[in-house]
């Protein structure tokens, strides 16, 4: 399951509201590793630096580098902790891979934060 619960209790249709907000999630120790390697990926990002420049000069090739960037530094520590598949990790390894090849590790790495944002 993507979450486990902490207080043995689970959130229904007939509870309230209010219960059902109350229920506390928490992500599995394999979702904690990819949500600490975005994180670590953000930290050492300056995403915000160049993006959130104030001149609007080239404003659209920043992000697209910039982001670029961010997902090179999230596909390396992902290679690093050994969480890609084996079949990505090939690719890179022949330096074959298009970013279709990476896309699933991107969007589970962005759907876990997400959640994280969401439940917490």
């Amino acid at each position: 399951s993507f979450c486990t619960l902490l207080v043995g209790v689970s959130p229904t249709m007939s509870m309230t509201r209010e219960q059902r907000a109350r229920v506390v999630l928490r992500l599995t120790d394999a979702e904690r590793e990819v949500f600490d390697l975005l994180l670590s990926a953000l930290k050492v990002s300056e995403y915000t630096n160049e993006v959130d420049d104030l001149s609007m000069y080239r404003r659209e090739e920043k992000m697209k580098r910039a982001m670029s960037e961010v997902f090179t530094t999230i596909i390396g520590l992902s290679h690093v902790a050994d969480t890609l598949p084996k079949e990505v990790l090939k690719k890179l390894a022949d330096n074959t891979y298009r970013m279709e090849d990476i896309e699933p590790t991107l969007a589970s790495a962005f759907e876990i934060a997400r959640r994280y944002k969401r439940i917490n």
